[in-house]
């Protein structure tokens, strides 16, 4: 392996930080596997984040509005900011986009109104030029939609889920790294520039060397059947399972089990270090 893993912390986050701190030496798999090893990372954070603040609000009898409704779910960019961070999606809707016009000046206007209102939404984030190309990114994506809406163009549900998650995937890419170059370096190997590396089991397809294709070490930031299995288990969850706006009012054995089991490990676990990412916004 290139890098030492470090135990203790969540593999997402291990892998995310390991490939994103060595961008220059990841190949086609192995930033694959940091890209979407963010792209949960921050999904699990964030919603883990929203259901802590929601319960900690309710013991004080203070019941705030959802903010998290299962984003990679969407099968276009427009219904994923409509689940991805609600409130701050409705804040840059009522104060950003509706005074500069919303869509009531005309198709023109209103995609400019959209680039504004997610460049703004960028800068939110950070003043950074990986911020302002990611909230542009959005924005351009998000005229797109617009665009083809109006003109009654639409794909099938799983096409545009594919795509819509294929394009959130890309520009986590922009909002973790740490500099243009990074995400360059990163986006680069993920178009297979850097190399492909198949695993060594793989090398009965020797053939495929004259194809530029080596077999040996794929990840580099992790053992490739870890990855894999959690990679699938996780991001099944997240997209086809249940989030809690819809477990909360769930209150069989079974889940009360299972509710208990988690907050035992949780308060068990609660000394090892984890990276908390929107502590940085």
């Amino acid at each position: 392996m290139l890098f030492q893993l470090t135990s203790g912390q969540c593999p997402f986050a291990v892998w995310a930080n390991l490939g994103f701190n060595h961008t220059s030496d990841l190949t086609f798999f192995s930033a694959w596997a940091a890209a979407l090893s963010y792209t949960f990372q921050i999904y699990f954070d964030f919603s883990g984040y929203t259901d802590m603040a929601l319960g900690s609000a309710k013991l004080f009898n203070i019941n705030l509005p959802p903010n998290f409704n299962t984003p990679y779910r969407a099968d276009n960019i427009q219904e994923f900011w409509r689940r991805w961070h609600m409130t701050l999606s409705r804040w840059l809707r009522d104060y950003l986009y509706f005074p500069l016009g919303g869509n009531r000046k005309g198709p023109t206007r209103t995609y400019v109104n959209v680039l504004l209102t997610f460049l703004l939404g960028g800068l939110w984030h950070g003043a950074g030029w990986t911020f302002v190309c990611w909230g542009l990114l959005h924005g351009i994506g998000t005229s797109i939609h617009k665009l083809w809406s109006r003109r009654g163009f639409q794909l099938s549900a799983f096409t545009g889920w594919l795509g819509t998650f294929l394009f959130l995937n890309v520009t986590w890419v922009f909002f973790r790294a740490t500099s243009l170059e990074s995400a360059g370096n990163v986006l680069k190997a993920m178009a297979g520039f850097n190399g492909v590396v198949f695993p060594k089991s793989l090398a009965v397809f020797s053939w495929l060397t004259h194809y530029d294709l080596t077999f040996g070490p794929v990840f580099g930031i992790g053992n490739i059947y870890e990855i894999c299995f959690v990679t699938v288990v996780f991001g099944t969850i997240g997209v086809l399972g249940k989030n809690s706006l819809e477990l909360q009012y769930m209150s069989t054995r079974k889940w009360t089990l299972v509710t208990t089991f988690m907050l035992l490990y949780s308060v068990n676990s609660i000394e090892k270090v984890s990276e908390f990412l929107y502590f940085n916004f």
